[in-house]
């Protein structure tokens, strides 16, 4: 099928005002010679066609975009750009009336090379009582939505279903085209239809940095675009003071827009899926447009440096005024931004690390900072290293890759110098990786830190609204969880990337989870894990380094020094002697709603999560019931709304590290011990036939972690 690209010029006539007016285009195209027309049957009840057809003359017009304003505000109106305005598919959908009972009478791709002047012709099917019809028109839509689009579809049900659309940077904007849609009800029988007015379903967003001229620097910038929706309504919505997510839509999508901002000044646009997330009333300030005061799910940009240690940003669509949230489509957003420092006074600006996690979505060489112990925090009963000042090298221990030569990280890149490691991505775009520092290069040296660094495509996680009842108080708390398990690469259902890795109790370090849904060993790790002075190699098949727990092995110091090795459990089947229960900062205080450990605890230098995350208290999942198995659960009751996946992903044995039950059980770790004197971590656990968010296991076991957001209200 022959692509038609229908080009609307920048030429234009002082615009009028009001949605859909004219606009004047100019079109370097060809006649429209041919159309593709679907055979959508006649549906009963409908109108009757006649099996003629009627000719006649369409114009378009394309609707200028709206600036983002406050209310009351006039500002004029945006006219496409010639690549903004350019048709690359069109559909025309003809419904036989103008009530949402009207069904479907034909669909068609028009196709070819007949269009001048803005106007093409169609043959619209003839009814046998003739009347009105509704027509809309689908510029620039992806393919996928039309098999949805059949006989018997009412015009009620195609304007209360929504479209899938992609966020798109400018590139991809002007390879692909701007989806835009139009539509109007008339009588065909008395002439031509007036212009059709098509309207883009996208928003605009145009960024722009400087920093101010106060000594501050930050360079080197990744911008990225987060919680975008995957489709948006037929029917525009009207925003308002309460978001507004339809079902069926989620919002955690993600776009990757630069890869490296080497100067201030550099513009960047893009074009995102409306998403009307409402108002915040009590913000008043632009300052405070950030963190936990900002509605869940609404839309942000994210500016970030390749130093992974270093603070972040956050900058929020919105129509001028602080506590608005609201991302429309046909709207354009502009961010002119001045970088005055590293306030953590303003909500826009996201603390940075350390952590024992960092995430990279792109390609590139990154640093973080290496005289910090985990997240630097002092929790009580835990003793902060004093030795990390004493490194010299850096090296990876352990990573995944396809091959010696498709890694995560390019080995010979890592580098330790002035109290910072840096390396570089390999070519493997999704994968994990350990990498420690060391006071000499000698591969059987005991580690001073480690640090998992976690590889993804282009997307860092999302987020999502959890509730739950707060063991402190037995109220009903809302927060804020990560859409998949630690070290996943989605979290799509029944899908082996998902699964993630897998971490004894109070341990920093991960271990591999299982290959695929059949409890197999990983055959993708290389490496060299030093197990108490002996090098073990990993060259892809894996063999679980490991050693009994005892008084030598089994310490907080050991595990340290060989983060790639298991310790198996000692008399307590823990992996810790003697035990620690502050390890992830959550000791036990009191037993509160339903003999939860009342208290919410910290996040511990020794968490696994990353920045902005933590592992979650003991009652993170009181409200989990079962939903719908598949080699997992979308368990419900967790969630604000709908469900949300959770892999079986099985667990490594306390007594031997041996994988076990994958595809048959889930266990997620809590940051908490089961109860109070308990030998045991408390974790949620489920199967195919239930579920048990207080369930309690031996601390030297493997299992899974879902890490929670550090400002939620836990």
């Amino acid at each position: 099928m022959k692509t038609l690209k229908y080009l609307f010029s920048s030429i234009l006539s002082p615009l009028p005002t009001g949605e859909g007016s004219g606009v004047r285009l100019l079109f370097f195209l060809l006649l429209l010679a041919s159309c593709s027309r679907d055979d959508v049957q006649q549906a009963p009840g409908d109108s009757v066609t006649t099996g003629r057809t009627i000719r006649r003359e369409v114009t378009l017009q394309t609707v200028p975009m709206q600036p983002a304003q406050g209310a009351g505000a006039t500002r004029a109106t945006i006219p496409l750009s010639t690549a903004e305005a350019e048709i690359h598919s069109l559909w025309v959908l003809q419904f036989g009336g103008t009530e949402g009972g009207s069904t479907l009478i034909d669909k068609t791709q028009v196709t070819g090379s007949e269009l001048t002047d803005s106007k093409f012709y169609f043959d619209f099917k003839e009814l046998t009582g003739g009347g009105k019809i509704t027509v809309y028109l689908l510029a620039n839509i992806d393919a996928s939505n039309l098999s949805g689009i059949t006989a018997g579809m009412t015009l009620g049900t195609f304007e209360a279903s929504h479209l899938s659309v992609t966020a798109l940077t400018e590139e991809t904007m002007k390879a692909n085209g701007l989806p835009m849609i139009a539509s109007q009800s008339f009588d065909y029988t008395t002439g031509n239809p007036a212009p059709f007015a098509l309207k883009p379903l996208l928003a605009k967003v145009s960024f722009q940095y400087a920093v101010a001229n106060n000594g501050y620097t930050y360079a080197n910038v990744n911008l990225s675009a987060w919680n975008l929706a995957t489709a948006v309504p037929v029917t525009e919505p009207t925003a308002g003071d309460s978001p507004q997510h339809p079902a069926g839509i989620s919002y955690a999508g993600s776009l990757s827009l630069v890869g490296d901002f080497t100067y201030s000044g550099t513009k960047t646009v893009c074009y995102l899926p409306e998403n009307l997330a409402g108002q915040m009333a009590a913000i008043t300030k632009d300052s405070e447009r950030g963190g936990s005061n900002v509605p869940q799910g609404a839309t942000y940009m994210s500016m970030s440096n390749t130093d992974l240690s270093a603070v972040s940003y956050s900058f929020y669509p919105g129509d001028g005024t602080p506590s608005d949230f609201n991302m429309l489509r046909n709207h354009q957003y502009t961010f002119n931004m001045t970088l005055q420092g590293a306030d953590t006074g303003d909500k826009r600006v996201i603390p940075g690390g350390p952590a024992n996690c960092y995430i990279v979505t792109t390609a590139g060489t990154y640093s973080f900072d290496a005289t910090k112990a985990g997240n630097d925090s002092n929790v009580s009963g835990i003793t902060q290293p004093t030795n990390l000042g004493t490194a010299t090298v850096a090296r990876v221990i352990w990573q995944t890759g396809s091959s010696a030569t498709n890694l995560v990280i390019d080995p010979a890149s890592v580098q330790f110098k002035t109290g910072k490691v840096s390396f570089t991505t390999g070519t493997e775009t999704e994968g994990n990786a350990v990498i420690g520092i060391f006071a000499t290069a000698d591969e059987t040296a005991p580690c001073l830190w480690s640090w998992h660094i976690w590889r993804l495509d282009g997307s860092a996680p999302g987020t999502v609204s959890c509730t739950k009842i707060l063991a402190s108080s037995s109220a009903e708390t809302t927060y804020t969880m990560m859409d998949r398990n630690l070290g996943a690469f989605n979290n799509t259902q029944n899908n082996v990337g998902s699964i993630g890795l897998l971490y004894q109790w109070g341990r920093k370090d991960p271990f591999p989870g299982s290959a695929g849904f059949n409890t197999t060993e990983p055959s993708n790790i290389y490496g060299s894990v030093s197990v108490g002075g002996t090098a073990t190699t990993l060259s892809g098949t894996y063999t679980l380094p490991k050693v009994k727990g005892d008084a030598s092995t089994g310490t907080i110091n050991y595990a340290i020094q060989y983060p790639g090795v298991f310790i198996y459990g000692n008399t307590n089947n823990d992996w810790c002697y003697p035990q620690n229960e502050n390890l992830w900062g959550t000791p036990w205080t009191s037993s509160g709603y339903s003999s939860y450990n009342a208290n919410a605890g910290t996040k511990s230098i020794y968490d696994p999560c990353p920045i902005g995350y933590r592992v979650p208290p003991q009652d993170f999942a009181n409200k989990a019931v079962s939903g719908t198995w598949n080699n997992g659960y979308a368990l419900r009751g967790i969630v604000a709304s709908g469900s949300l996946w959770f892999p079986a992903a099985g667990y490594r044995d306390k007594s031997s590290g041996v994988l076990f039950s994958v595809s048959y059980y889930g266990y997620y770790w809590s940051s908490s011990p089961s109860a109070s004197g308990s030998n045991d971590g408390g974790y949620l656990f489920f199967n195919s036939s239930s579920v048990n968010p207080i369930n309690s296991s031996k601390r030297a076991s493997g299992f899974s972690v879902r890490c929670v957001s550090v400002q939620s209200d836990l």
